[in-house]
């Protein structure tokens, strides 16, 4: 494989290659004291290792809990435990519970629900296909085997009571959860899971019916993730880092079914099921997760209040309730919404909207599953905890599709476009709340284009649909313009020569160069600064417009910022360099890097504060320095990591020891940090090491080996009394956002005691 250089960065790093060297010289000064741990929390299942829990096995594999500083211990279940009260007292932190524990809350218990796993449960009733039981009336008088809580089946309680079947009217047996007790005939029913025992029966060539309460009205959540609220008091962080660590490993868990059957297989079979029968779990869960368009883990108020009466039905003195509390929010959405009564009214009426969105046109929106993906992903998310409307995808082919769906009242929403008169005709606007850049796509033979006027005599692609189209049109109407369905056609056709250029968002080109692995393109502009984006609503929802916008105006930049950070992967193009070239790049860089050392060796000490005494030896970059090349190695990182780390050192002001403390750093950097590592001086006493290309692990271990070092250093040199760190590590994400990470975990770190790492992270 060739080697690819940016010529940009390469004369970044060669003018300063003398910072190199300094770059070992701080990251030396990190640690004296033992590192801190991560944060250890207990999840406590509701039963046996198996697909149920792939999502949480997935997050541990994944490293999704250690990007977070979360060390996870699963909790097996075991039948003399209850699992809201284990978490009230503190015996876990979270646990996954049946909609059973909205009893648990109806009674008291401080508890709150942070996501279901299953928008269906997977509870029904299997007999066997030869016994005449295929419909809930066939079960009077039957042997039904189930668990004696109630509670846990209420659905399924429900169901037979709404078929006039009272509980004496069939004969109750303890569930022996033996399969081969319904095989053998030793009872009628079986309570089971739609994911598991009906494969159990394929395989035995056993015919079965299923009867499930879903199809009687009862639909209930299940696989409930809960916490108490005295955690989510103490430690909001903790809970909001928990959650999305386990929805994003739900998501992989569901995304790689049979990786993570393997995973399950090998690692948390207790109950010996095979391969294919996790395979067939993880598909028939999927299933349940993902329901009418439904976001992963969506929990609606409606939903739980219409499951109270059915536990009523049940225990008729359950107390009066008032579920306001018991859905969680995430802490930046939890300020008030103030709406007028005609709102209020409004919302209680439209617990569903339809929306449309681009289906391609990623970082921002696409569609995956039957799901909305990317930025767009976020807002919708947002808008729906804010407002209890459960948000459902009207799926379209193009970005044609999606406004002609709007305009013709399929979708009520439309996310996100150009407020233009065309569309003011049939949609009112937010105000905007995104701005992109115009960029075009080229081939490197094309000299620089700086300006539409250049354009001329060119075949230049547009998105159909696109507002920006139109303005050509009206502008530029010598051009010639190529109208594709996607932005992906247009791409191709400019690397195979049919068009000459592709406009789009700057973002939207990077993430298709990097899809098709496209290498002979490059991205010129902008050439329009900014599009302003914002939310169409129908115009008959004059209500709903004024919701949106107010809920928008409410979020600030890091909300922005949060939302970008997570679907964000740019990957500007490289130039290759051939083989045969790199020995002698290779060659020259580490030449000048030796001047440079030696040079450094050559400056005389004397009395400074130590960040200002290191960076004139040369050793470090200075802070512009430092965040402009941090700017050039996101900007060509694409998807791989970058950290940052932040330190600070506390250090005797003696400039004899400074010197001395210098030196003996630079041998140890020498021997710890790769090339492209990057030392630089920040506030006060804090440098800011720049680390690209590097995982939160690798980063994290470097850490513990210049512990480990200065410790040794510290017996001759008693000049490091104390040093703190903070660590981000990201994808994706601005150069100032990973420094801003880094930062507020070094503000963690000093909080603690110093003397120990801590770190934090939007996205790895």
């Amino acid at each position: 494989m060739p080697y690819v250089l940016r010529f940009d960065l390469l004369f970044i790093r060669c003018s300063h290659c003398r910072l190199n060297a300094l770059i070992f010289t701080l990251l030396c000064f990190f640690f004296t004291q033992p590192l801190c741990a991560a944060e250890t929390v207990r999840l406590q299942l509701m039963w046996k290792h198996q697909f149920q829990f792939a999502g949480y096995y997935a997050a541990l594999d994944q490293g999704f809990y250690q990007d977070e500083g979360l060390d996870v211990e699963l909790l097996e279940f075991s039948n003399d435990r209850d699992l809201a009260k284990m978490v009230v007292n503190g015996e876990a932190e979270f646990a996954v519970g049946r909609s059973s524990i909205l009893v648990d809350y109806l009674q008291g218990k401080p508890i709150t629900a942070l996501f279901a796993a299953f928008q269906r449960s997977p509870l029904m009733l299997l007999t066997r296909d030869d016994s005449g039981i295929s419909h809930v009336k066939d079960l009077r008088d039957k042997r039904i085997m189930i668990t004696s809580d109630a509670e846990q089946n209420a659905e399924v309680m429900a169901m037979m009571l709404q078929a006039g079947i009272k509980p004496g009217e069939y004969l109750h047996q303890d569930h022996s959860f033996n399969l081969q007790d319904l095989i053998d005939r030793n009872t009628d029913a079986m309570g089971a899971y739609i994911s598991n025992e009906p494969y159990q029966m394929i395989k035995q060539g056993i015919g079965y019916n299923i009867i499930h309460p879903g199809t009687k009205g009862f639909e209930m959540y299940s696989d409930i993730l809960f916490t108490s609220n005295l955690l989510l008091e103490q430690k909001p962080e903790l809970v909001e880092r928990f959650r999305r660590a386990s929805i994003k490993g739900w998501q992989y868990a569901f995304n790689n079914i049979q990786a993570t059957a393997n995973l399950i297989y090998s690692n948390y079979n207790t109950q010996n099921r095979s391969l294919e029968a996790l395979f067939f779990e993880g598909q028939s869960l999927k299933e349940l997760a993902y329901v009418d368009g439904i976001e992963f883990g969506s929990l609606s108020s409606e939903r739980f209040s219409a499951m109270v009466p059915i536990y009523k039905l049940l225990s008729p003195d359950l107390p009066d309730y008032d579920i306001s509390e018991f859905i969680y929010q995430p802490a930046w959405n939890k300020l008030p919404l103030l709406l007028t009564r005609s709102e209020r009214d409004f919302l209680k009426s439209n617990t569903e909207v339809t929306f449309c969105a681009d289906p391609d046109w990623l970082p921002y929106s696409g569609i995956a599953d039957n799901e909305l993906i990317g930025i767009d992903s976020e807002y919708v998310q947002y808008l729906s905890e804010q407002t209890g409307i459960v948000f459902k995808l009207v799926l379209t082919e193009s970005w044609q599709e999606s406004i002609d769906a709007s305009r013709l009242g399929r979708c009520r929403v439309l996310f996100t476009g150009i407020n233009t008169a065309e569309r003011r005709e049939y949609l009112s606007y937010t105000a905007p709340y995104r701005h992109v850049s115009l960029s075009l796509a080229t081939r490197r033979v094309f000299s620089k284009i700086e300006g539409f006027s250049q354009l001329e005599g060119f075949r230049v692609g547009v998105l159909k649909g696109d507002a920006y189209a139109t303005y050509l049109v009206q502008n530029y109407p010598q051009l010639e313009l190529v109208s594709f369905e996607h932005i992906v056609k247009g791409v191709e056709q400019v690397a195979q020569g049919e068009v000459d250029v592709m406009l789009g968002p700057y973002a939207t080109l990077n993430y298709t160069f990097k899809e098709l692995n496209l290498t002979d393109l490059i991205i010129q502009g902008p050439l329009i600064e900014q599009w302003s984006l914002a939310i169409g609503v129908r115009k008959e929802d004059v209500l709903l417009t004024g919701i949106l916008n107010r809920l928008l105006l409410r979020l600030g930049s890091e909300d922005h910022l949060r939302f970008a950070a997570r679907w964000m992967a740019y990957q500007p193009q490289t130039i290759k360099v051939a083989t045969y070239l790199w020995p002698a790049i290779l060659m020259l860089v580490l030449g000048l890097l030796l001047l440079m050392v030696y040079f450094a060796w050559l400056s005389k000490h004397r009395y400074k504060p130590l960040s200002h005494y290191v960076l004139e030896q040369g050793f470090v970059y200075s802070t512009d320095k430092v965040l402009s090349y941090l700017e050039n190695v996101v900007s060509c990182a694409g998807n791989r990591p970058v950290s940052v780390i932040v330190m600070e050192i506390e250090n005797e002001r003696t400039s004899d020891r400074l010197g001395s403390t210098a030196d003996s750093l630079e041998a140890l950097f020498l021997n710890l940090l790769q090339f492209d590592d990057v030392v630089g001086q920040w506030a006060g006493d804090q440098f800011v090491i720049v680390l690209p290309d590097t995982d939160l692990s690798r980063a994290m271990l470097l850490a513990r080996r210049l512990q480990s070092s200065l410790i040794e250093l510290n017996r001759k040199d008693k000049t490091l009394l104390k040093c703190s760190i903070g660590v981000s590590c990201e994808r994706g994400v601005s150069g100032p956002l990973i420094i801003e990470q880094a930062e507020e975990a070094l503000q963690d770190a000093i909080q603690a005691g110093g003397h120990c790492i801590m770190q934090r992270s939007y996205s790895a």
